[in-house]
């Protein structure tokens, strides 16, 4: 298994992490995660980027950043958006950021094994793929449901206040 589906697995766990609840310590139950997100991707400072194909090798190298900038958005999710003691924005961040990280993850060492005429890794990383997704259509329902909601209470509201208008 190459360091990028060793990774998307690690987002796997993150992404159907549904965490557990906790005594805070106050006597309250706090949801907290129960997998460790996984660690910035490191490659070995010997490989040649120079090898491969350039828009690849950005991918590749655009990782980290990507990781970064999920921790930040899941940082923010937590300490701006939820709240305890279920922390449900937090949690939906966590799990949509790994989730595509996860994905980008597999979509690259597949282009780098067909690109390069690699041997396919003994792992065919379908049920990865699955997990994924699985992880993150079930936020994006979530989500959508959410704005439908939203937008029928709006619509109920507007009508409302118009109908008060009217009768002025």
């Amino acid at each position: 298994m190459c360091a990028l589906e060793a990774c998307a697995e690690d987002c796997a766990e993150v992404a159907e992490d549904s965490g557990e609840y906790i005594d805070s310590g106050s006597g309250e139950l706090e949801r907290e995660a129960n997998v460790k997100a996984p660690e910035l991707i490191l490659f070995a400072s010997d490989i040649d980027w120079k090898l491969f194909d350039a828009n690849l090798a950005y991918r590749v190298l655009s990782l980290p950043a990507m990781m970064a900038k999920a921790k930040a958005n899941i940082a923010f999710s937590f300490d701006q958006l939820s709240s305890p003691p279920d922390w449900e924005a937090g949690f939906e961040a966590r799990i949509i950021e790994y989730s595509l990280i996860g994905l980008e993850c597999i979509r690259l060492s597949n282009l780098i094994q067909l690109k390069y005429n690699l041997s396919r890794s003994v792992n065919d990383n379908k049920s990865t793929v699955e997990r994924l997704t699985r992880a993150r259509d079930k936020i994006k329902a979530i989500r959508q449901e959410a704005q439908e909601i939203n937008a029928a209470r709006g619509q109920r509201e507007f009508a409302s206040l118009s109908n008060q208008t009217q009768s002025k």
